[in-house]
């Protein structure tokens, strides 16, 4: 699936990261607090610039006019932003869930070559 601007494609996700993000989107325990002032020079006076990242996630941003600075308009809360490193950030940006969800990306030649080594970190069939 690709993630696009009104002006240009951004980016080519896979099914790893669309789920991820959209749990993400979804979450309940994650909170925001809005900027309301420059965080460098404390003007009020912002351009927008776009709605979402490159991956589709809402996040608002602007520049300053006043001092050019570049900055998200909604940031996670710090309870927030540790529960996104814990739960989300490598699933979305790497686009891998662990040994299981890698195993789902590979090309089958790399599955028959790297499988005996992914099987002991498998859990055992049945469990």
């Amino acid at each position: 699936m690709l993630i696009s601007s009104e002006k240009q494609l951004l980016i080519n996700l896979n099914k790893i990261q669309i789920f991820y993000i959209d749990k993400f989107i979804k979450d309940l325990f994650i909170k925001y607090h809005e900027i309301q002032y420059c965080i460098l020079c404390n003007g009020s006076d912002n351009e927008f610039i776009a709605e979402k990242d490159q991956y589709g996630i809402p996040c608002p941003t602007v520049r300053c006019r006043d001092c050019g600075l570049i900055f998200s308009k909604k940031q996670l809360t710090n309870e927030s932003m540790i529960r996104f490193y814990d739960k989300y950030y490598r699933r979305i940006y790497e686009g891998v869930d662990g040994v299981v969800s890698l195993i789902e990306i590979m090309e089958p030649p790399m599955i028959e070559f790297m499988g005996p080594f992914f099987h002991r970190f498998l859990p055992p069939a049945g469990t």
